[in-house]
């Protein structure tokens, strides 16, 4: 046998060097210590709290009783029980390798908040989590983060017994956590261990005689911690709050405050006289229980508090900020307390006395407290031991419970697969949990979560394998090398798959376990060595995905065919392949066809699509015209011919300037079709004509060429400058634009006249600032309206026929925040917009341009080339078309970016990545493309039929396979067919039929109950 000292060295130098915990492994096969007790808080940060009085209890119950706490700060802890006569108490390191020992070792394990991923609770050990508190702010999935319930939730499942002290918190545990229906253990309410002291007026009284206090007004100052572990938010407001309160409190009162360690090392006490540092020789409560006042801010220590029915003052200098951020369940003005928000209404605060009526208040939150309040909790963990003041609740209700394997609810099909599933089928009759790896979901996907069906939980899993370096050796071998087949190792990885199972299910029954996804390798060999009933989905031709990206493990994914009790295929098509390939399925191959989702795909169409869209980035659009109207065009390129004539005139040595004038005068002809060309014309003439005119009188009518040579560097100087001013063309627009600007400024002298004689110095220089900057003013006014013309005329369809729409949208999503606001709602759309969605938006709101879209990952399996040349060749005969491509990741994505950036078809292109709501965009365009290489079923095909989008598809017989004749344009799968479908549909004459999906939701349910039977 290996010695524990050997031990210890291993795994001190594997946690050191590798960070992982390995305690499994050298105490795996150790027998459970009777009457072994490790009681730990919050990982270790304190030595208090509900551990400290439940220790005392079971030194006094359990006879023969080992107890261990779990601590970070070993020294301060023995001197905290030496001082307190509890030399019986064993205080271990957090983390330590005796640590791992007992955890693994030791009978009952209390925790008041959670263990960390590693821990894996063996046959024969009791878990009790004694709740730290009463909630007030967000928890679990309330919380921002919604995939932080992770470890708590893993937590909640393993453990024997949760204690709360009210109904309030178990229910909020219940809902956060997602253990209603599921969890096999039970929730005790019961009195809160650490309230026991409130109600020992005894020791109470001991405690102020030891502190010699007994004539002064104790407060006690206990906020919320604000920071996090590694980010240390030292607080400057709370050495504010101190210097003040030094400065203001009288004589016979003291303040001791209670800091986390973080901020508490940032505070310096020794310069103070009536504040104190809390006393580190009591525990918290059984010092609080003698103070006169508590300030606290959102903290849960208030509920406890209240059983000593002395005022409370809640400061609260942060209170917008706090509930901006965290988010509170209750409203803290309807608690009987006082609440204030700066310095002098806390000190009046601490000064006047408020009546205090806590008899409701209890009643909600602490009705359960006693005195024995810790010998009954322990009581019931020993003995399930219950009375009037301790409930006990089940929650499991007795149905099955199946847990799916779910991925990361990115925007693909199989996401949308299995939510059309969840939803379509009745889940009263079973529990669902679908669990996925919490590093594997966006947060842009926690919406996903939070909206899931009645009775569907979520389990986001964390951490990993436990696992000596042997184990872990044989799983890097055997899940990435195909060819090592672990002849021989097979009792080690069942081994290691069923504590895993454990490690992350905890004591949940799970009567099927569902590898939805279908290729995940870690939780398809899992399949093999697990006892729950096992079902896999086959989404796609497996061996046409494996020969194209080699994406998965054949060997793993293929042998948990063979071990699964059944084999789902989303189509009929699926199962020759199947047979073929893999020998022993043919009795495990049943068929569910995918839920369509059409009444889901319908709700979501409805969203507002300027809402949709909003957020979603343009991975390529080509844009060289797209910012400029017809006429700027025509413009510039007359600009750039007279530039031409220009250049070459002032660089040739030989200048026929007679020639270069003709030629001027040849270019304002030709473009004088164009109005505003016009008009800069007419005014050139006639400068030319004016120019000529004086230099004639001047050098006579015969130096023909001197007048040519001067008339060509006058258009040079001073005429070409002058049309080019960007002046000319607010002047063309807008012909009263100066008689406004005279009427402004008379009306800035008649205010500057008055504001004078009243001598009112402030409006006086206001006014004159206005009147300097008053003609920049009125210019910026006027670039505005010509701005919104150009969108009108640039983008009509769009800013046109959809301003209300568009006005609609900036009142509501658009601030400074955004952009910089012009007060203008086209140009404020247009600015937050830009313009690769504005073009594609103003082609689906023009009745003259027919709209294709295609969805789907870069990849292989999509057939983007396909898609783009047959795109390409239709345009050639019709320029009224426009292709959207949204595409969310994929490893061909540079590839097909390059693929449309050489095309000639890419100013009528825009590729978008993914988009969390694509329905409304896929119910304005004017129909889908399916071009894709192969699928199991192309779901989105009938999510555009649902929402009446045209459908032009290749021919997949998985996917047409629901389909009758000119329901959709059906094509062969080749540039040539897609193309042919392009054609088709913009020759259509007679709308295509609609598609009736009701018959397919009756059959898909049908089939999907049938599985479990």
């Amino acid at each position: 046998m290996v010695k524990l000292k050997e031990i210890r060295k291993k795994l001190d130098n594997y946690a050191k060097n590798k960070g992982k915990f390995t305690y499994v492994d050298a105490f795996r096969n150790k027998k459970i210590k009777k009457n072994h007790f490790v009681l730990e808080s919050t990982h270790g940060d304190s030595f208090g709290g509900h551990n400290y009085y439940l220790v005392q209890e079971i030194k006094k119950k359990v006879r023969r009783s080992k107890i261990f706490v779990v601590v970070k700060n070993v020294e301060a802890a023995k001197k905290f029980f030496e001082n307190n006569n509890m030399t019986y108490v064993n205080v271990i390191k957090h983390l330590s390798v005796e640590y791992y020992e007992l955890i693994a070792t030791s009978e009952y394990l209390i925790n008041d908040t959670t263990f960390y991923p590693f821990f894996n609770k063996r046959k024969g050990q009791k878990y009790f989590i004694v709740w730290h508190g009463t909630p007030l702010k967000y928890m679990g999935k309330d919380m921002p983060v919604v995939v932080d319930v992770a470890n708590v939730q893993r937590n909640f499942y393993m453990a024997d017994k949760i204690f709360v002290s009210n109904e309030y918190t178990k229910d909020i545990l219940i809902e956060t956590y997602n253990m209603k229906n599921v969890y096999q253990g039970k929730i005790v309410v019961g009195s809160s261990p650490r309230n026991s002291i409130f109600l020992d007026e005894k020791k109470k009284e001991n405690i102020r005689e030891n502190l010699n206090i007994k004539n002064k007004k104790v407060i006690c100052y206990m906020p919320t911690w604000r920071g996090s572990v590694g980010k240390v938010k030292k607080s400057s407001h709370t050495q504010e709050l101190l210097n003040y309160l030094e400065k203001n409190l009288d004589s016979n009162t003291v303040l001791y405050v209670k800091l986390h360690d973080f901020e508490k090392s940032s505070i310096d006490f020794k310069g103070f006289n009536k504040i104190k540092e809390f006393p580190n020789n009591y525990e918290t409560y059984e010092f609080l229980s003698i103070t006169d006042t508590l300030i606290t801010d959102y903290s849960s220590v208030m509920y406890d508090y209240i059983n000593v029915d002395k005022p409370v003052i809640l400061y609260t200098y942060d209170y917008e900020e706090y509930i901006e951020s965290r988010g509170l369940y209750e409203d803290i003005d309807k608690y009987p307390f006082k609440r204030v928000e700066n310095l002098d209404d806390l000190l009046m605060a601490i000064e006047n006395t408020y009546p205090i009526d806590y008899d409701k208040f209890k009643r909600r939150f602490t009705y359960s407290d006693v005195i024995d309040g810790a010998n009954k909790i322990l009581k019931n963990m020993l003995n399930n031991y219950v009375d009037e003041t301790i409930s006990e609740y089940s929650l499991h209700n007795g149905k099955e419970t199946v847990a799916i394997l779910s991925g990361g609810f990115w925007n693909n099909g199989v996401t949308s697969a299995l939510i059309n599933t969840l939803e379509n089928i009745d889940t009263s009759k079973r529990n669902y949990i679908c669990f996925f790896e919490k590093s594997k979901i966006k947060p842009e996907h926690y919406y996903k979560l939070l909206n899931l069906p009645e009775n569907v939980l979520f389990y986001p899993i964390t951490g990993e394998v436990n696992g000596s370096v042997s184990d872990r050796l044989l799983l890097k071998r055997y899940l990435w090398n195909e060819d090592y087949k672990a002849k021989g190792r097979k009792k080690q990885l069942s081994r290691i798959y069923r504590e895993e199972f454990k490690r992350i299910f905890g004591d949940l029954k799970i009567d099927w376990f569902i590898h939805y996804t279908g290729f995940e390798r870690k939780e398809a060999e899992m399949m093999k060595h697990i006892d729950s009933k096992k079902m896999i989905w086959v989404h796609t031709d497996m061996f046409a995905e494996y020969e194209a990206k080699k994406n998965f493990s054949k060997k793993i994914v293929f042998s948990a065919y063979q071990s699964a009790d059944k084999v789902v295929m989303v189509h009929e098509n699926l199962r020759d392949n199947l047979n073929k390939e893999i020998s022993g399925l043919s009795k495990k191959l049943v068929t569910v066809n995918n839920f369509l989702g059409e009444e889901r795909i319908r709700r979501l169409s409805k969203e507002n699509v300027f809402e949709t869209l909003s957020n979603v980035k343009v991975d390529y659009a080509f844009n060289d015209n797209a910012y400029k109207t017809e006429t700027q065009m025509i413009v510039e390129e007359y600009k750039n011919k007279i530039k031409e004539i220009v250049e070459s005139t002032k660089e040739s040595k030989h200048t026929d300037y007679h020639t270069a004038i003709k030629n001027i005068r040849d270019i304002n002809e030709r473009y004088s079709f164009n109005p505003y060309i016009s008009y800069i014309v007419e005014r050139t003439n006639k400068m030319l004509n004016e120019a000529t005119e004086r230099i004639s009188n001047i050098f006579g009518v015969e130096n023909k060429g001197l007048i040519d040579e001067l008339l060509f560097e006058e258009y040079y100087d001073y005429i070409l400058p002058e049309i080019k001013d960007k002046q000319n063309e607010l002047n063309y627009y807008f012909p009263n634009l100066e008689n406004e600007l005279k009427s402004y400024k008379a009306f800035l002298n008649e205010r500057l006249d008055k504001a004078i004689v009243n001598k009112n110095q402030k409006v006086i220089n206001n006014l004159e600032n206005q009147f300097k900057n008053s003609r920049q003013i009125v210019i910026e006014k006027y670039k505005s309206l010509k701005k919104e013309e150009d969108l009108k005329e640039k983008f009509n369809s769009l800013f046109e026929n959809e301003k209300r729409h568009i006005k609609e949208f900036v009142e509501k999503n658009i601030t400074p925040e955004n952009i910089q606001g012009s007060q203008n709602p086209s140009i404020d759309f247009y600015s937050y917009f830009r313009v690769s969605k504005i073009k594609m938006l103003n082609a689906i709101f023009d009745d003259n341009i027919t709209v294709y879209i295609n969805i789907g990952r870069y990849d292989y399996q999509k057939g983007h080339d396909k898609l783009i040349e047959a795109f390409e060749n239709t345009f050639e005969q019709n320029p009224n078309i426009f292709l959207v491509i949204v595409a969310p990741h994929g490893p061909l994505k540079s590839k097909t970016i390059n693929r449309v950036r050489s095309s000639f078809a890419r100013d009528s292109i825009v590729i978008l990545t993914g988009i969390n709501n694509p329905y409304p965009l896929l119910a304005y365009c004017d129909a889908f493309v399916l071009s894709s290489n192969y699928e199991g079923l192309g779901l989105v095909v009938y999510e555009a039929l649902a929402v009446n989008t045209d459908v032009i598809t290749v021919n997949l017989k998985e996917t047409i396979q629901y389909m009758e004749q000119n329901q959709a344009i059906i094509v062969e799968n080749s540039v040539e067919g897609l193309t042919n479908g392009f054609m088709k549909h913009l020759d259509l004459k007679t709308p295509l039929k609609k598609f009736d999906f009701e018959p397919l939701k009756i059959k898909s349910n049908e089939e999907f109950e049938s599985l479990f039977k």
